[in-house]
């Protein structure tokens, strides 16, 4: 009788084994998704995950109920645009993947009044921290180079005076360096760049809305005699040589097609046309001939209905 409850004990510790193995088996095998922004939430508990989207990269199957938004952010690559914070005074030229472009442009440095640019600030007004990716914003001088030039390098200790850009194409192409590269420039004053991260801008002065700045790269380029201190809303355009050296400066930073923009689409108040008659087919024309950081790829959408 001893010997039948001691077989009928090891059985039933047998089948008690099995049974709590087979429950962990289970409990790994269900997948653990969790939200970019917090590191806790589920994916699928209704919370909507709202910045930055570009942190989430995966190579699980995208659950059905993600957004486009979020579909289309979980196929970027993990770096595709340097960030403002990391970019430095000295422009560094992609590795090559196949042949570049033999142009070079004549090149030169103009200091600016220190009044008219700052650092790039680590955190907003509000104590958050930031590190967008940055941004090309282009422009045009209204006058021309000369008298633009002069106005960076006059002090100005108000604030809604102060203005400035990272560099000035001329009319022959010249790249005139003005704010170092990993400065902030004045260039785009209540300003919004809204892209596959949303809406991006930046508040670092409580007096001052929130702007691009932060994370901007602000390239002008000189307006055409026909333009010059005029509000019509074209002109006669731009030089062969000033398309052919913003795109060999553009090339140099890195900086993504998708992240290049002009002051007009970013100005929230609507005011601004700069830079009129501007090509962008022309610049890509040029930029194509150079080394390109890796795109945004083509993903799904999410099953409609």
């Amino acid at each position: 009788m001893l010997k039948w409850q001691w077989r009928q004990g090891i059985v039933t510790l047998f089948f008690v084994a099995v049974g709590l193995l087979l429950a962990i088996l289970v409990g790994y095998s269900q997948p653990a998704f969790r939200s970019a922004d917090s590191g806790s939430l589920s994916a699928r508990s209704g919370v909507k995950i709202e910045y930055p989207v570009a942190e989430i990269k995966t190579g699980l199957p995208l659950p059905s109920d993600r957004t486009e938004v979020q579909m289309a952010a979980a196929c970027l690559p993990p770096q595709r645009t340097p960030t403002a914070l990391s970019f430095q005074a000295k422009l560094v030229t992609p590795e090559p993947s196949r042949a570049v472009p033999k142009y070079k442009p004549q090149q030169r440095q103009e200091k600016v009044h220190p009044t008219n640019y700052g650092n790039r600030m680590q955190r907003d007004v509000h104590h958050r921290r930031v590190n967008n990716e940055l941004l090309v914003v282009l422009h045009e001088t209204v006058g021309d180079a000369h008298g633009a030039i002069s106005t960076f390098q006059t002090p100005h200790y108000d604030d809604d005076n102060q203005v400035s850009y990272h560099a000035v194409i001329s009319r022959n192409g010249t790249v005139i360096y003005l704010v170092p590269a990993n400065k902030r420039a004045y260039g785009a004053g209540n300003s919004e760049f809204i892209g596959i991260n949303g809406v991006e801008a930046v508040q670092t002065n409580p007096s001052l809305a929130s702007s691009v700045n932060n994370f901007a790269y602000h390239i002008s380029l000189e307006t055409p005699v026909d333009g010059l201190l005029d509000d019509h809303p074209e002109h006669s355009g731009y030089t062969q040589k000033q398309y052919q050296s913003l795109a060999w400066l553009i090339a140099r930073t890195g900086v993504a097609t998708s992240r290049i923009t002009t002051h007009a689409a970013i100005d929230r108040e609507g005011a601004r046309q700069d830079p009129r008659s501007f090509s962008f087919p022309k610049l890509l024309s040029y930029l194509n001939q150079y080394p390109r950081p890796t795109e945004i790829p083509p993903c799904p959408l999410p099953p409609q209905g």
